[in-house]
């Protein structure tokens, strides 16, 4: 009978069992050096049982994270931030003080399809820049400030993890409908207005610290608003918002 037959299926038994045949069979190679290899060969086994376990339980807890409620649900937030217009005191020539950042602030509702892709609504209020000098010999000074209404398609992450179950990377992409209000003042004050749309994207991460309740901090650049104006300037938005759901 051949004595592998012989021996328990389970892992631990099974290697003891290969070791005590491999003696019989062996008895001019030295037994120490064959107890550590089989040895080491059972370590390996148990490391990628280990680590299999591990991935399967890992994309368990991701299907379920995903699997959230089905159906639609809506949302509605508000919150504060920092934007800074990043041309607006890139202007040649010029000489003096310039403040390109303020408080920002939006309101905002959307809609989330399910729980990968969603869709919102903003109104965004991002402060004003201003600057005081001369350019040459001449006195100037200058502010912008920039309102508008963002349309933007949201993508979500679960990321799933025992430390932060409830956290989510979010990333954005949408149109922000500019409103641009403008006073130059060289000599004689002089105003202006305009509007138009630019492109805007934005990442950030999102936690949900309540069962309606979530906490959300993001970076958004809007490219080249104010184009064709005295003032076309990138901005860039970095705000925490607090949103109610019906999730």
């Amino acid at each position: 009978m051949n004595p592998m037959l012989t021996c328990s299926r389970s892992a631990l038994a099974y290697q003891r069992c290969r070791i005590q045949i491999y003696k019989i069979n062996n008895p001019l190679i030295n037994n120490n050096d064959n107890v550590n290899f089989i040895m080491q060969q059972s370590i390996t086994l148990a490391v990628i049982s280990v680590l299999l376990a591990s991935t399967q339980a890992a994309a368990t807890d991701i299907s379920a994270n995903v699997a959230l409620k089905s159906g639609m649900k809506v949302y509605a937030g508000g919150g504060v931030g920092y934007t800074g217009q990043a041309n607006v005191c890139h202007s040649p020539f010029f000489e003096g003080s310039c403040d390109d950042s303020a408080v920002s602030y939006k309101v905002f509702a959307g809609a989330r399809f399910n729980p990968l892709l969603g869709a919102e609504v903003t109104y965004v209020d991002h402060g004003e820049a201003a600057m005081s000098g001369s350019v040459g010999t001449q006195q100037v000074a200058s502010k912008n400030h920039i309102t508008g209404f963002q349309i933007t398609a949201v993508g979500y992450l679960p990321l799933a993890t025992s430390a932060a179950p409830n956290l989510e990377v979010i990333g954005k992409a949408g149109v922000l409908f500019w409103q641009s209000d403008s006073e130059v003042e060289i000599g004689t004050a002089k105003r202006s207005s305009g509007d138009g749309a630019s492109t805007l994207i934005g990442f950030g991460a999102q936690y949900r610290f309540h069962q309606n309740m979530s906490l959300r901090g993001e970076w958004e650049h809007t490219f080249g608003s104010g184009a064709d104006s005295g003032f076309e300037t990138d901005i860039d938005n970095y705000s925490m918002s607090l949103l109610y759901s019906t999730l």
